[in-house]
């Protein structure tokens, strides 16, 4: 979007657009037989797009209809403002598959952080006897183990911009390395190019 203006000129056009794409759409379950493909909806400035309450309240059956829907912002907190918390929680519990880059508000790496989980590291500890008079002093070393996060918010805001975190929805998070695909030859002959 150019401008504020034009924000608010085509917000009611898109919300009009993608309630009718999902109620079109969601008339009847597909045959897999008549129409072997899903639907992608793709999403891109999502956060710059006004509230569209038919996306929010549809994405938890639209996979049934073999819908896609691809969403991306630059901040979480642009949902959380459009949505408020507790939609924009519920918004992002829908999906199944979740990519982060390298984060670049600290709050945004706080909850990308938690939603990573925690691990159990070993922990080393010291402590030191220095000794009196008479007596020797002595180091004794000791091991517990804590639960710290899988990484923590700084680790995300200094993630290489060549790394991915992958959430997918039962499965362990994997950090990625990005592909781009117009530097893969394999990539690059599926196209024709």
């Amino acid at each position: 979007f150019p401008s504020h203006d034009s924000k608010q000129l085509l917000s009611p056009i898109l919300t009009i657009f993608w309630a009718q794409v999902t109620y079109l759409l969601t008339q009847k379950e597909p045959d897999l037989k008549e129409e072997p493909h899903a639907v992608l909806c793709l999403l891109d400035e999502f956060g710059m797009i006004d509230k569209i309450d038919r996306i929010r309240e549809s994405l938890s059956f639209l996979r049934s209809y073999r819908l896609r829907f691809l969403i991306m912002v630059q901040y979480l907190n642009q949902i959380i403002s459009t949505y408020g918390r507790e939609d924009a929680d519920s918004f992002f519990n829908n999906c199944k598959t979740k990519i982060y880059f390298t984060a670049t508000d600290f709050e945004d790496a706080k909850r990308i952080s938690q939603s990573l989980g925690q691990k159990t590291a070993k922990i080393q500890g010291q402590s030191i006897n220095t000794g009196s008079f008479n007596s020797v002093g002595h180091v004794t070393t000791n091991h517990n183990y804590q639960s710290v996060p899988l990484m923590r918010p700084e680790e995300l805001m200094k993630m290489s911009e060549k790394q991915a975190i992958v959430l997918v929805a039962g499965h362990a998070p994997v950090k990625a390395k990005k592909v781009y695909w117009f530097k893969q030859v394999n990539y690059k002959n599926k196209l024709g190019k």
